[in-house]
């Protein structure tokens, strides 16, 4: 019986403890706000957005983790998680199951699904890469492009506008003389 009742006062001490160590709601609050008002961050940690250290509108610039789902404005530099989500302008590296740029980009997109809804300058590298304006590189099962200003290596591979060259089973060039082509296309 002595035991318990030491085991229940000391675990009831420990718990008043961490209970005293947790901020107030008003310094909660006055945190929430700082890291609310700030326009860019080094470091972003998320578990599923909106639950990250910073709001989606902060700035990073340096490391993104995304444990789960993460959601920024912008992102520049080093992006890793499951599914990255960048609303606005990306630069860097981003590696992940899902890569999603809204705006344009420049950098490394390193997964099995990489999109940006923009122009983007760099290398797409994973099953299924689509871009509106590439410049440089894709290299996938499934490569998709309004305009193409460089290579793509494929099993499909499409762009509306090729100024470059494709290799892959089937390739198509909307605007080319040659439209659809196997092994190889091309257009300048």
């Amino acid at each position: 019986m002595t035991r318990e009742i030491a085991s229940t006062c000391g675990s009831l001490s420990l718990a008043a403890v961490l209970f005293s160590m947790l901020p107030s709601a008003a310094a909660a609050d006055s945190d929430a706000s700082f890291r609310d008002s700030l326009s860019f961050t080094p470091f972003q940690l998320s578990f599923i957005s909106p639950g990250q250290i910073f709001a989606k509108k902060t700035a990073v610039r340096g490391l993104r983790i995304n444990l789960i789902f993460g959601e920024q404005e912008e992102v520049s530099g080093l992006d890793v998680g499951l599914f990255n989500i960048v609303n606005s302008d990306f630069s860097g590296i981003e590696f992940g199951l899902v890569n999603i740029a809204q705006g344009g980009g420049a950098g490394l997109q390193l997964g099995p699904s990489n999109l940006v809804n923009g122009d983007f300058a760099g290398v797409q590298a994973g099953i299924l890469n689509s871009v509106d304006g590439m410049s440089s590189v894709q290299v996938g099962v499934v490569n998709t492009s309004g305009t193409q200003a460089g290579l793509q290596v494929g099993v499909f591979n499409h762009a509306e506008k090729l100024e470059g060259i494709q290799l892959g089973l089937i390739n198509v060039n909307e605007a080319g003389r040659i439209k659809y082509f196997p092994l190889f296309n091309f257009g300048f």
